[in-house]
């Protein structure tokens, strides 16, 4: 029981549930290990690819204390350019670990496909 408690009323020491949009793509995921809680929102472009990843943590059963900011944050946002198939040959991430924070470019990752 006092495991319960420390754990925010959460029986088990891990969980994972997921919300989907209409089209069937993972659109929320939150996750639980022991006491801290991850929360993932995701978005996606107009060919399916993700748009954006935002990432929240906070700490289950937590008192809110004035002042306090909000809990650790991640944002990734996904670029793409895309060929005459209308599949992505190069992906670019920018992150940022604050809400108002400036975005960072990864090296682009880039895709070979070849058609038959």
């Amino acid at each position: 029981m006092q495991l319960t408690n420390l754990m925010g009323g959460q029986a088990g020491r891990y969980s994972v549930a997921y919300s989907y949009d209409t089209l069937g793509r993972i659109q929320r995921t939150l996750r639980r290990v022991f006491n801290q809680e991850h929360i993932i929102e995701t978005t996606y472009n107009e060919y399916g690819d993700k748009s954006s990843e935002i990432t929240s943590r906070k700490q289950i059963g937590e008192q809110n204390v004035a002042g306090a900011g909000p809990g650790p944050y991640a944002e990734v946002r996904y670029s793409y350019l895309y060929d005459e198939h209308s599949n992505w040959t190069q992906e670019t991430q920018s992150y940022r670990s604050q809400p108002d924070g400036p975005f960072q470019s990864s090296t682009p990752r880039l895709r070979s496909l070849t058609y038959y």
